[in-house]
């Protein structure tokens, strides 16, 4: 029998997914410098978007996505329509010699890019480690709950809103959360966006 493991992401700080997380946090971005304007134009510009992020050269892996996939260069769409010289010398045979020997080298490849990406990860949590405080709670402990941007109208709202009780701690510096009068926060919240309630 299967035992299934729920997995939980709070609001506002989806930390146990961060990789599909990031890569959706670039392609939004690139969509929304091409259409600032309209927005009902995204789905026209997806594709688009996609391929310019599948085609380039991504500073963790120090490798192009479609390069790790298919282990050859991608042909873009701009040189089909004007033929530059690796379309025009195209054959099916030198192609497939060349496909042939990239397989030779796909291991070595394949190792060089898990390092480059282990040895960005670790440079980016050294970074994060010396500029984070650690929290973490207990149950029914009192704590603050950060207020989201909506709420605070000006600078001078609270940037914090009223004290609420630790219901359950789930792990990975996530907590369910209750009110004064016993009554359950909705969704969970995550240690970033609580800290202590001192009355």
């Amino acid at each position: 029998m299967f035992k299934f493991r729920q997995v939980f992401t709070s609001v506002e700080h989806p930390q146990t997914n961060e990789q599909t997380e990031t890569v959706n946090q670039i392609i939004v971005r690139a969509l929304r410098r091409h259409i600032s304007t309209v927005k009902s134009e995204w789905p026209e510009e997806l594709s688009g978007t996609l391929l310019a992020y599948y085609t380039t050269l991504q500073s963790t892996t120090r490798e192009i996505p479609f390069n790790l996939v298919y282990g050859m260069d991608a042909v873009l769409p701009m040189e089909v329509e004007q033929p530059t010289f690796r379309v025009r010398t195209f054959s099916i045979s030198s192609t497939e010699e060349g496909m042939r020997a990239n397989l030779d080298t796909l291991d070595e490849l394949m190792e060089a890019t898990r390092i480059n990406n282990e040895a960005m990860k670790r440079q980016v949590e050294s970074r994060y480690k010396t500029k984070v405080v650690p929290r973490s709670f207990r149950k029914s402990d009192l704590v603050l709950r950060k207020a989201h941007s909506l709420q605070i109208e000006d600078k001078l709202f609270a940037k914090w809103t009223e004290p609420f009780r630790i219901k359950q701690v789930l792990g990975n510096g996530v907590y369910i959360l209750k009110t004064l009068d016993g009554l359950e926060i909705p969704q969970t919240w995550n240690a970033v966006n609580l800290r202590f309630y001192f009355s």
